[in-house]
C-alpha cells in the first residue's frame, strides 16, 4: 500500500473551520439585520391612537435567534410584546 503525505492538510483544516465560524456569525447578524427592516416597515404602517395607553407601535420587538426544531436554520420573530396582545381590544 501506498502511503500519501499532503503538506498544509492541517492549515486547510484550520482554515475551512474558521470559515464556518465565520458564516454562523454572519447568519446571525443577518438575521438580526433583516429583523429590524421588517420591524421598521411594521412601525411605519400601524395605527396609533392619542389615547394614554400602551400601543402596539411602541412594542415591536426582534427576538433573538432561534433554531428551528422541523428544519436546520435560524430565525428571529418581529413580534407584538406578548402583554399587549393579552387582553381585550
Amino acid at each position: 500500500m501506498a502511503d500519501m503525505d499532503i503538506e498544509g492538510f492541517e492549515d486547510l483544516t484550520r482554515y475551512f473551520n474558521k470559515i464556518g465560524d465565520d458564516v454562523e456569525k454572519a447568519e446571525k447578524v443577518a438575521l438580526k439585520a433583516g429583523g429590524e427592516v421588517i420591524a421598521a416597515h411594521q412601525k411605519r404602517n400601524v395605527n396609533k391612537s392619542s389615547k394614554n395607553q400602551p400601543h402596539m407601535v411602541d412594542n415591536i420587538t426582534v427576538s433573538a435567534a432561534r433554531e428551528s426544531k422541523t428544519v436546520s436554520c435560524l430565525f428571529r420573530l418581529v413580534r407584538i410584546e406578548k402583554s399587549l396582545t393579552e387582553g381585550d381590544f
